[in-house]
């Protein structure tokens, strides 16, 4: 059973499918095929929250958690990028350092793109600038989403919309009446 139309899951999931498909075949070629892919291992650092980056990453594969880390030293998971996302370049953009640490939970393949790399493909491509535009906007709304729901909603509710947003984003990868088992961490 989907969920669309009784709530609105797109306003709470971040839904950014490869920007990169907007490419032609020879920019996407140029951008993927030419750094050449790495293997990760589960807990391996992609990169880490204060370094200056000096690029991009495309997941071919695997799960990696964007995250931060608080003063006692207990993470807290922002995001899980799959397969087809790229992670990184808000940094990239803002010309910051990256605002969080990425590391990866489940073996992992992924390209690193070089700054420079990306930069003269965005100022190249309009469709693509435009599509990344759009998917920073959309990030904005699930921020502002998930801001009003932790200064509005009771701690049954966050983790009700919490719960409802991961079934979505992974449904596609369960088969049909499998359970779910998710651990929860509670220190």
């Amino acid at each position: 059973m989907s969920l669309l139309g009784i709530f609105p899951i797109d306003k709470w999931n971040f839904t950014t499918p490869s920007i990169l498909k907007v490419l032609c075949e020879e920019d996407y070629k140029f951008l993927i095929s030419n750094q050449g892919k790495q293997k990760y291992r589960k807990g391996e650092h992609v990169f880490k929250e204060g370094m200056i980056p000096s690029g991009i990453f495309y997941i071919h594969s695997g799960k990696v958690k964007k995250y931060k880390v608080d003063q006692t030293g207990r993470e807290q998971i922002i995001y899980v990028a799959n397969s087809g996302e790229l992670i990184g370049y808000h940094a990239v953009l803002a010309e910051e350092r990256y605002a969080d640490s990425a590391s990866v939970i489940e073996a992992s393949i992924i390209t690193f793109i070089p700054k420079d790399d990306f930069l003269n493909i965005l100022n190249k491509s309009p469709l693509f600038a435009q599509r990344l535009l759009k998917a920073l906007s959309h990030e904005f709304t699930v921020l502002a989403n998930h801001i009003s729901v932790f200064a509005q909603r009771s701690a049954v509710e966050r983790l009700a919309i919490a719960l409802i947003v991961m079934r979505e984003k992974y449904k596609s990868e369960t088969p049909e009446g499998e359970e779910i088992n998710i651990d929860i961490s509670r220190h």
